[in-house]
């Protein structure tokens, strides 16, 4: 059984505040995607932007939303879905709806960043959250395998600062998978691997990582990020 509707058009109704709960990547999808329908947006709730604006509407603390009980609140993220649910629940708020439908509407991409417009291209991220909530598994959203210190390119502003590395290293794969297993022994399902380096394409025994993952029923997804 769903723990949420998922929200529709048919679900508005103009005496209610429509409000967003998550402002990141599926909060500014949600609010893109409102407005292709004609539905605006009340505001945002998020502990890191509350009291600023986003995307032009002002945002809430999620501590706020008991005042707003009997308006419509949507669910807009992936890592916090659970949290939310059960916050919105807990303060008596009855209209929690996920996003799931607001995925589908066409929507002018041209506003939006690429790595929303990442998230809008793989909408089965955000089912699989709404999914596995109903059975009650414990979802990780992604992880990360840093495989190597070793990179092609030394860019100023690197996110790992592989560039600072005088003797770069690949890891250990035995390690790796070792550690990574007793990761998954305690999850349910895991949406992302994300296998990172720097580059991870010069490290010979790759394939050995992906082979041994890349059909394990937990893991949903493998991102290489490469240069």
């Amino acid at each position: 059984m769903r723990i949420t509707e998922s929200f529709t058009p048919e679900k508005y109704q103009a005496d209610r505040k429509v409000i967003i709960y998550g402002a990141g990547n599926y909060g500014a999808i949600a609010k893109a995607a409102l407005e292709a329908l004609n539905i605006p947006v009340y505001a945002f709730a998020d502990r890191a932007h509350a009291g600023k604006e986003y995307l032009g509407a002002a945002c809430l603390h999620p501590d706020e939303l008991d005042q707003y009980s009997d308006d419509i609140i949507i669910i807009a993220s992936l890592n916090y879905f659970y949290d939310m649910v059960a916050h919105c629940q807990s303060i008596g708020i009855e209209n929690v709806y996920d996003m799931e439908e607001l995925m589908q509407v066409h929507i002018d991409e041209s506003q939006l960043s690429e790595y929303v417009i990442d998230e809008l291209h793989n909408p089965d991220k955000y089912k699989n959250v709404v999914s596995y909530a109903a059975k009650g598994s414990f979802v990780v959203n992604h992880v990360e395998i840093v495989i190597t210190e070793c990179c092609t390119l030394k860019c100023r502003d690197c996110a790992n600062l592989m560039q600072y590395y005088s003797k770069p290293e690949n890891m250990d794969m035995e390690t790796i998978m070792e550690q990574f297993d007793r990761f998954l022994s305690c999850v349910d399902y895991l949406l992302d691997l994300r296998i990172l380096g720097g580059e991870p394409f010069i490290v010979k025994n790759l394939d050995k990582l992906v082979k041994y993952y890349v059909n394990n029923e937990k893991i949903k997804r493998i991102t290489i990020y490469t240069n």
